[in-house]
């Protein structure tokens, strides 16, 4: 795990600032660290990259274990410094459908997952997702902060609904980070990238839809912006932010826009054996997703008509 614990140490900073008084130049990372409290609100704790992503940043976050019979990939003399209690709150996390860092027993951050909202519906009739999701994020925010009211770093991801009932409304001590794996306003059931496609739908109920669409892609907009520091996984990903969301680019500095590549424990990977590829001349282009529209698998096929016209 290379990049998360500079991330953390950076959002350790912005604890710092917002909650002492200590000029910045006499703060080190690793004082930073002692003794903080992590809480990361998920929507649904499954299996994908942005769970991933999560349970990689709160392994970062805990501190190394002491049993050296332990293999665990917080073991790593980077994480020296970092000494955080990790909670993770989520509306869902199925123990049949769930990375193992969070199956109960045995999973080293089994422990530390509550499960709120569980009772809220992620559907209106089939319909309503994002509303659905939006409201279960918000729950599950306000529990994390009625029970951790005391938390040093909330972490959340994908929706930035709930940040402003953090940091405006409940007035929370802590910072906040928001991760944008991608603008939810481009995922949506009916565009690709934002590029509208022909469903079917006219009419009023199509006016109805891109009404109602149009209040969700304000509040992602306008919600963003009350978040500490904000990361992206790419610059590609930075560049739609900064395009859809045009006045994110007046209200978040650049130092608070930072881009954040999904870490990899390349502990649990089979070495790859280069030289026997190269004798091959393979060259290989892996999509390892769900195969549905918004994730514009065509984009990999255009990439790679390029790779073989080059």
């Amino acid at each position: 795990l290379d990049e998360p614990p500079c991330i953390v140490h950076r959002a350790s900073f912005l604890i710092s600032t917002k909650t002492t008084t200590t000029p910045s130049s006499h703060i080190s990372p690793s004082n930073i660290m002692k003794e903080k409290k992590i809480v990361f609100i998920h929507l649904d704790l499954g299996i994908g990259g942005a769970e991933n992503l999560i349970i990689n940043l709160a392994l970062a976050s805990l501190p190394p274990p002491q049993d050296d019979n332990i293999q665990s990939s917080t073991k790593n003399e980077e994480l020296e410094s970092l000494n955080a209690k990790v909670l993770i709150y989520t509306t869902h996390c199925s123990q049949t459908h769930c990375f193992s860092e969070v199956k109960i027993p045995t999973g080293i951050l089994s422990s530390s997952v509550a499960i709120v909202g569980s009772f809220l519906p992620s559907t209106i009739c089939g319909g309503g997702h994002a509303l659905c999701s939006s409201l279960r994020i918000l729950y599950a925010s306000y529990k994390a902060y009625q029970d951790h009211p005391d938390a040093d770093l909330f972490v959340l991801d994908v929706l930035p609904t709930s940040i402003p009932l953090l940091t405006t409304w409940l007035k929370c001590t802590g910072s906040v980070l928001f991760y944008c794996h991608f603008p939810d306003k481009l995922l949506t059931r009916d565009t690709v990238n934002g590029v509208p496609v022909e469903n079917g739908n006219q009419g009023v109920l199509s006016s109805v839809k891109r009404y109602y669409r149009g209040i969700l892609d304000f509040i992602e907009e306008s919600t963003m912006r009350y978040a500490d520091l904000v990361l992206v996984n790419s610059n590609f990903t930075r560049q739609e932010v900064q395009r859809v969301f045009p006045s994110l680019e007046e209200e978040l500095e650049e130092e608070n826009l930072k881009i954040l590549y999904p870490p990899i424990d390349l502990t649990k990977f089979v070495v790859p054996n280069f030289d026997e590829k190269m004798l091959q001349k393979q060259n290989p282009i892996v999509s390892l997703n769900r195969f549905e529209r918004k994730k514009n698998v065509g984009i990999l096929l255009h990439a790679y008509a390029l790779l073989r016209s080059n």
